[in-house]
């Protein structure tokens, strides 16, 4: 029996198979933070070691006080008890004091490992090409340690995609390969999407994004254009939805800034929602028969495609455009004006298609070689499924639903003021926001 040690933190994203309490979800979330993006590769890594042939066991690392070890003498116990060290990771490089401590943290936790750390999937964090080299330049040292302590131990480390290749060669290191996110590949060797015929009076879209494009004209006008979609996030609601004590002063002005006024309306509309759990997220999307999916939230266009609906990807960094490239997902990087159904019509299936039966087998046999599945990746799927589907997911219940309603009722009835006051508010945070990097 092959014993693998699952190196990962202890936000909630990591609980896979943990339904979420809604009502006490804000509590949770603030204290460590979390993004469903993340659970749905922690998801993924999961379903890969699950098998008649592997047993795993978590060993956790705290990234809010930056400690590589939670459990005592975790390090003895891997090395004497465990074959390897499996951790999944994403874009991990980026140039912030929070990006190089959990580099640092995470060196001295993999140094005192004697056995092979595999990591999966990690990637950069950079807006444009550019800034490549200034973030090899910049964390060369913080990175450059964490990259030689997974070698040391006999380890190796897959990549997201070409340009945190580059980022590797610019800091000279070549033992890498380039695999991907795992998250696409949960549905085994045979997965392709499917093409349909969709009447544009049926077409249904799923958007995803940020807070901050809201304000966006090319984007906000989406939910007018298509009435029939409805936006996604990932954790940005978490508060405004959870947390209990958010509509405190009932004043329309203290939230503007903080949600725009078309998100509220679509709050208000139940057109914007946040699952927290995967299976109830997949159930939605398939339930309510979506067609397409749009926005910058690459696992958000990711978690559509594994159900069957084709995804544009809104790249508005390295990080989400080479994914987006890796696996021929459409993308535009700078977007004024787009057709969502156009852009439907045009999806190129077949590439996308034989595009993934290629970076699959290339997944596979990283997992092969590096001995952390011994069979076909997708043999023994069915165990990770059975348990997974067993599990009674709750269907999220928006905690303040009703508060949300009223304060929008109450910025209906004097629309142009707080339109002319949300818009206001989000200039002056921007400008704050640039003067305090300066």
């Amino acid at each position: 029996m092959k014993k693998i040690a699952l190196y990962r933190g202890k936000t909630i994203d990591c609980d896979i198979f943990k339904p979420t309490d809604y009502t006490s979800f804000y509590e949770n979330y603030s204290v460590s933070g979390g993004n469903v993006g993340n659970k749905l590769f922690n998801t993924a890594t999961e379903k890969y070691i699950t098998n008649s042939y592997t047993k795993y066991e978590y060993f956790l690392y705290d990234e809010v006080n930056f400690i590589p070890f939670i459990k005592d003498n975790a390090a003895e116990e891997i090395n004497g008890n465990f074959d390897l060290v499996l951790m999944p990771q994403a874009n991990i490089f980026g140039n912030s004091d929070f990006h190089k401590k959990l580099l640092s943290m995470w060196s001295i936790g993999i140094s005192k490992i004697k056995i092979p750390v595999i990591v999966l999937g990690v990637g950069i964090q950079a807006k444009t090409e550019r800034d490549l080299k200034v973030l090899a330049e910049s964390i060369s040292k913080e990175a450059g340690n964490f990259i030689e302590s997974v070698y040391k131990t006999g380890g190796t480390i897959s990549l997201r995609g070409n340009y945190t290749k580059q980022f590797f060669d610019y800091l000279g290191y070549t033992n890498y390969c380039v695999t991907g996110c795992p998250s696409i590949f949960q549905r085994g060797k045979n997965f392709c999407i499917q093409k349909k015929s969709v009447r544009q009076e049926n077409f249904k879209p799923i958007i995803n994004g940020f807070h901050s494009l809201f304000y966006k004209k090319c984007f906000s006008q989406l939910f007018s254009a298509y009435k029939s979609s409805v936006y996604i996030d990932q954790d940005e609601s978490a508060r405004i939805f959870y947390d209990k004590n958010y509509f405190t002063s009932g004043k329309p002005k203290d939230f503007l800034g903080n949600k725009s006024i078309t998100e509220l309306k679509l709050m208000s509309e139940k057109r914007y929602h946040l699952f927290y759990d995967l299976k109830t997220r997949f159930d939605f999307l398939i339930n309510n028969e979506f067609n397409f999916s749009f926005g910058p939230r690459i696992h958000g266009n990711i978690m559509s495609i594994l159900n069957n609906i084709p995804g544009f990807v809104y790249a508005i960094d390295l990080r989400t455009l080479e994914l987006a490239d890796l696996f021929c997902i459409p993308y535009a990087e700078n977007i004024t004006t787009i057709d969502l159904f156009e852009q439907l019509e045009n999806w190129n299936y077949n590439k996308f298609n034989k595009n993934y039966t290629m970076l699959y087998k290339n997944f596979e046999n990283f997992l092969l070689k590096n001995n952390v599945i011994e069979k076909d990746l997708d043999s023994e799927f069915i165990k990770f499924d059975s348990r997974f589907d067993s599990i009674q997911w709750i269907f999220p219940e928006i905690v303040n639903q009703v508060q949300i309603e009223n304060m929008y009722a109450k910025i209906e009835k004097h629309y142009a003021l707080y339109n002319f006051l949300d818009k206001s508010y989000y200039a002056y945070s921007k400008i704050k926001q640039n003067l305090g990097r300066r």
